[in-house]
């Protein structure tokens, strides 16, 4: 029965680093597009 409960602790913290690696990868990634696209205007137009 510990070993139940331990092995749901250890669940739920690999589910929270999965929420933070895809918020941290979907923060990265807003910000190439942004760097992408403002190189691919031509400088024309500010970067959103």
């Amino acid at each position: 029965m510990h070993q139940w409960v331990q092995q749901k602790e250890l669940n739920n913290k690999n589910e929270q680093s999965v929420v933070i690696i895809i918020l941290v990868a979907t923060l990265f990634f807003r910000h190439f597009l942004r760097i992408v696209g403002y190189h691919i205007s031509g400088h024309r137009h500010a970067p959103i």
